[in-house]
């Protein structure tokens, strides 16, 4: 190693222990201000936001699913009235011969 490869890694050594006490500081100075905490709360909402999406979507979901059921079950009647509706339309003279 040459006497310039040992001044350079000395340069390097210093410069990293001096950004390493910037960047503390500045996670200091970041913590006094409460940018870490907003940051947690930002991240907190964002997940909140998303599985209240997810649980609207599977609520709209099963209200999709409600309402086919109704439908179908509303057919089903419909049918079922007009059977009774024409088994009660035959005339009372058949009836009173049974």
């Amino acid at each position: 190693m040459g006497l310039m490869d040992f001044l350079n890694a000395s340069k390097i050594k210093k410069e990293n222990t001096r950004l390493e006490a910037e960047n503390a500081k500045l996670l200091q100075k970041m913590n006094e201000l409460g940018i870490t905490e907003y940051e947690q709360a930002i991240a907190r909402i964002t997940a909140a936001e998303k599985q209240s999406s997810d649980k609207l979507a599977d609520l709209q979901q099963q209200i999709d699913a409600s309402n086919n059921t109704l439908v179908s079950l509303q057919s089903e009647v419909n049918t079922l009235q007009e059977k009774e509706n024409r088994l009660f339309s035959v005339p009372h003279y058949f009836w009173n011969a049974v």
